[in-house]
């Protein structure tokens, strides 16, 4: 369920703050495993290869080398699978999530400062302004890889904050992940939890009564 949690102090909002990954584009890794491997291995394969992990340390720009070296003596197909990922990372985004990138341009035109915060590696890195529907209309961007900090740690956040000048209070952050979403609230943000049930229409209706200038919810039909 799309959650939103008040922050520590009133504030009128003028800014917003957007996750990535099941935000703004869909990220799907199995798909880049196709057709490789059937979907249904894919589950089986990753927890061989440890792909959540290696997945994470490449958003902290932590080199995975070794680690992938152990992995190729023990287990040379899930060191396979890896490697056929690392290649193929690009066919894992989608940009099909209805709605969120419609939200950036309406707030983008009001003139609405907006920023991204995004746990992304180094190799895709280059690819945001294609691969992530909006990403051209920000003001500015955060990138996990780029700072060797990941989200939820506050950290990231603080450069977020100091980098751009914002004001928590001020600002609403939108990301997929809870706990991303809870360290953003502990330091005063508004925040909205993005999820597929309660998708765009949700977090329009959020957004509208925080005072953001989008318009209504279309009625059933239109």
């Amino acid at each position: 369920m799309s959650r939103s949690i008040p922050p520590t102090s009133d504030g009128h909002v003028d800014t917003v703050v957007w996750d990535f990954g099941n935000v703004l584009v869909r990220w799907d890794p199995a798909v880049a495993f196709a057709p490789r491997w059937e979907r249904e291995r894919f589950e089986e394969l990753a927890e061989r290869a440890g792909f959540w992990t290696l997945n994470d340390n490449m958003d902290a720009s932590i080199d995975n080398a070794e680690l992938v070296e152990e992995l190729a003596l023990r287990d040379p197909e899930a060191a396979e699978f890896w490697r056929h990922y690392e290649e193929h990372m690009p066919s894992s985004l989608f940009p099909d999530i209805e709605g969120t990138s419609e939200l950036l341009h309406e707030l983008a035109d009001a003139g609405i400062a907006q920023y991204g915060l995004t746990n992304w590696n180094r190799t895709l890195a280059p690819e945001i302004p294609t691969v992530v529907p909006g990403s051209t209309r920000l003001k500015g961007c955060v990138v996990s890889s780029l700072e060797g900090v990941v989200k939820p740690s506050p950290e990231i956040f603080e450069i977020l904050i100091d980098r751009y000048g914002l004001t928590p209070s001020r600002t609403l952050f939108i990301d997929d992940r809870e706990e991303n979403t809870a360290a953003a609230a502990r330091l005063g943000f508004h925040v909205h939890t993005f999820d597929t049930p309660g998708g765009a229409p949700a977090l329009r209706a959020h957004m509208r009564e925080l005072g953001l200038p989008v318009a209504g919810a279309p009625a059933p039909g239109q």
